[in-house]
């Protein structure tokens, strides 16, 4: 299958952990800064746009402690508690 991996930087990482709107506008950010360098990639051009970003949230609301994390374009995509459920990886 494949990932993108990212590394979130320390932004990502205090704004992780934070509520209100810092967080989702350290959140919309860096997410839109990701689209931008690889929405024309062939593995992710046309494909599950919507999940990877249900991935690229979970891990950024509960896994912005992690050192690296990966989202996938062939993964399902599910409601979001099942993302929380399977740890950001349906």
């Amino acid at each position: 299958m494949w990932s993108l991996s990212l590394v979130p930087n320390s932004w990502f990482r205090v704004a992780g952990g934070l509520n209100g709107v810092a967080e989702e506008i350290v959140n919309r950010q860096a997410w839109n800064q990701i689209y931008a360098k690889h929405h024309a990639n062939g593995h992710w051009r046309d494909r599950n746009v919507n999940g990877m970003f249900n991935q690229y949230e979970c891990h950024f609301h509960f896994g912005f402690w992690k050192s690296a994390f990966n989202i996938e374009p062939d993964r399902p995509n599910p409601d979001f508690g099942t993302y929380l459920k399977t740890r950001c990886n349906p």
